[in-house]
């Protein structure tokens, strides 16, 4: 059963919404790319930056954010790439790279020329992550120079670098609610998983997330009016108006313990059905009319038909 709409733009942009607060941002760097980095760069720094590197071909798959940030009297720049593809693409070390170019172009054109020619001039340092929130596991190269020919031997001449790929399906979601950072929430309600998981991870991110700002709270809420989707249950929507609520706390779990319990009693019919339909099969198998095997298993005779003509 489909949890979240399957829309990448609002997916796209409720990552942008949540990461364009330097401090949700700050708390991502620290919790899920690298705490040593975090703890050298002034968080006060932190600025977002209006521009987008992308490539025409991935415009409609994928998105980016870029802060720009010091460390010391350095300035830093983090490049975020949001890949939101069901499949793992073996070319992003090299998009990273074209990417990582042209941001570094994009300096050197807003950089006055008189500086730029200066002897001690420096580009900043660009850190590049990636978030893939896609079910396969992330098989791809992590770096650039295991997609170079020859770079052993060419070692010291080729361009080379590292990329953190932060796996949303990855985590287990008690290590996630140990942070208890809106990050984390998202990422929690964000993994591959069916109604019932879903469900109750949202009556445990009520209780476990009830410390949470008020403007965090909402910024949550707000995601999950435009990312999940409610035609299955409208008692989600009414779920999601009144989430950390504390006086409905009780009628909110009431409502979402009845669409589990729905939602194991269909399971048990499904699961009904299905050994129905491994019987029926293994009597077809044996040579066992069609009608016969319709009256001993229950099934209507158009299903059996159906079954049937899979083993031909």
């Amino acid at each position: 059963m489909k949890v979240k709409e399957n829309i990448n733009n609002i997916h796209d942009k409720s990552y942008k919404d949540i990461f364009s607060n330097r401090e949700e941002f700050y708390e991502f760097l620290r919790d899920f790319v690298d705490g040593n980095i975090a703890k050298e760069i002034n968080p006060d720094s932190l600025m977002l930056i209006d521009k987008s590197f992308v490539l025409p071909d991935y415009a409609e798959l994928e998105s980016d954010l870029i802060y720009n940030g010091k460390i010391g009297e350095d300035e830093v720049i983090i490049y975020v790439l949001l890949e939101f593809q069901s499949s793992v693409d073996y070319r992003m070390a090299i998009r990273l790279f074209f990417y990582m170019a042209e941001i570094w172009r994009d300096v050197i054109k807003n950089t006055p020329k008189l500086e730029y020619e200066k002897k001690e001039f420096k580009l900043p340092a660009i850190l590049p992550v990636v978030i893939y929130n896609g079910k396969e596991k992330w098989t791809a190269t992590k770096t650039l120079g295991e997609q170079i020919n020859k770079k052993e031997l060419l070692k010291d001449y080729v361009i080379d670098f590292r990329y953190p790929i932060i796996e949303v399906n990855n985590f287990r979601k008690e290590a996630l609610y140990e942070t208890q950072t809106l990050v984390s929430a998202f990422f929690a309600l964000d993994q591959n998983m069916d109604w019932a998981e879903f469900l109750t991870r949202l009556i445990e991110i009520t209780q476990i997330y009830k410390d949470l700002s008020e403007e965090k709270k909402n910024i949550l809420k707000h995601w999950l009016k435009v990312t999940v989707d409610t035609k299955e249950y409208k008692e989600i929507k009414e779920t999601i108006e009144v989430l950390f609520e504390e006086e409905e706390v009780l009628k909110m779990t009431s409502n979402l313990t009845k669409i589990l319990d729905k939602e194991f009693e269909e399971r048990e019919i499904k699961g009904e059905i299905k050994a129905k339909e491994e019987d029926a099969l293994n009597f077809l198998k044996l040579g066992v009319s069609e009608e016969i095997v319709a009256k001993g298993t229950g099934l209507s005779l158009k299903r059996v038909l159906e079954l049937k003509g899979k083993l031909n």
